[in-house]
């Protein structure tokens, strides 16, 4: 092949080349379609002028004026708020990110606890994403918290009528009983308090070695049933014994039964103390009634 026909050569093969990865290219109209959204933000950077100092900002609150750009614009714990350019991002911790009118975002607008917002005239070529609003969060937290507050409130009362019903019957049946151990609890609260937590103690190691055997299983359940019975009837006794320190005495078992329930439903709604505390009564209260062995020994002055 002669010297001045190479050149025409290379040129007809290059050209067959391309018509021939044209020809074999995907038509995907997703593709096409990514491939033009990306060749005018191509366009668009190519265009902006270079940025003038700082090629990323962090501040508390970071403002871009109008007639200048930077790559990113980055608040921590503050707002953005963009009147010129941002190449990048504009990015906010814990506040909102504002466009104003002749901004322009060219990358994503992100809000970590806020929102995007974005005036008339403003623009963002990205993606506009808004993480945790804080505004919607709250109105949620609150709505979650008043629910849950009712539920809880309810359920509550559930249990204090419950309890009330079963204690009304138990003075009825064991007017006798309830009335001695509520004496005990008056007369001596903190030695009855020590004997339940070092019964309670033993009763549930011993519970727990004879569940381990087949045969010590129904003594094992026996032991539970009778630390139930003896917290029953030892907290309407307690209940009884708080009415009777209202003056409700004289009315009967289960008037100063309810009060004492009614008080200590209160106290129950007190955020911590109020389980605390009845836990620490029920210790007093299982104890003066194991060792009045249910409130049928009238002289329980030792175990």
């Amino acid at each position: 092949m002669s010297a001045p026909l190479a050149p025409l050569a290379m040129a007809l093969f290059v050209t067959t080349l391309s018509l021939a990865a044209h020809a074999d290219a995907p038509t995907d109209p997703d593709l096409q379609q990514r491939i033009n959204a990306l060749e005018e933000r191509l366009a668009v950077l190519e265009a902006q002028p270079a940025p003038a100092d700082a090629p990323l900002t962090h501040a508390a609150r970071v403002v871009i004026p109008p007639d200048e750009s930077v790559d990113d614009a980055i608040g921590l714990a503050g707002p953005v708020d963009v009147y010129g350019t941002v190449l990048g991002n504009a990015i906010a911790m814990g506040a909102d990110v504002r466009v104003h009118d002749g901004g322009r975002v060219i990358g994503d607008a992100i809000a970590f606890g806020g929102q995007v917002e974005i005036d008339r005239g403003g623009e963002v070529v990205g993606d506009r994403v808004a993480i945790g609003d804080t505004s919607a969060g709250l109105g949620e937290a609150v709505k979650h918290s008043a629910a849950a507050w009712v539920a809880d409130a309810a359920r509550r009362l559930s249990l204090m009528l419950s309890f009330s019903g079963v204690g009304v019957l138990v003075v009825a049946f064991w007017p006798q009983q309830v009335s001695q151990v509520s004496r005990l609890l008056i007369t001596r609260p903190g030695w009855y308090g020590l004997g339940g937590m070092i019964l309670l103690a033993a009763l549930a190691t011993a519970g727990v070695v004879l569940t381990l055997s087949v045969v010590g299983l129904p003594i094992s359940l026996m032991l539970a049933v009778l630390i139930g019975v003896a917290w029953l009837i030892g907290f309407v006794a307690t209940c009884k014994a708080l009415g009777d320190r209202f003056g409700f005495g004289d009315t009967g078992g289960w008037a100063a039964f309810l009060l004492g329930a009614a008080v200590l439903s209160v106290v129950s709604f007190i955020p911590w103390v109020g389980p605390a505390l009845l836990a620490l009564l029920s210790l007093p209260a299982v104890g003066a009634a194991l060792i009045s062995r249910l409130g049928n020994r009238t002289d329980p002055d030792t175990f």
